[in-house]
């Protein structure tokens, strides 16, 4: 994930793209690690990527890497 407006922005928490075929949506993990999830399009997506981010909270803070 980009960085480069961390500074002004704040950090990424997750990216969301709505595509023809699906919805795909990137968080990032430790390091270069990045959890891809996809779904489709007539899924409701408003609540989704929030309860993907409590999931993984705890393994972000976690100095092993779990995944």
């Amino acid at each position: 994930m980009r960085h480069e407006f961390d500074g002004e922005f704040g950090e990424v928490h997750f990216s969301m793209s709505y595509r023809d075929k699906v919805i795909v949506m990137s968080f990032p993990l430790n390091g270069n690690d990045v959890l891809l999830l996809s779904c489709e399009k007539d899924f409701n997506f408003g609540k989704l990527p929030f309860k993907v981010l409590k999931i993984i909270e705890s393994l972000k803070k976690s100095p092993m890497k779990t995944f």
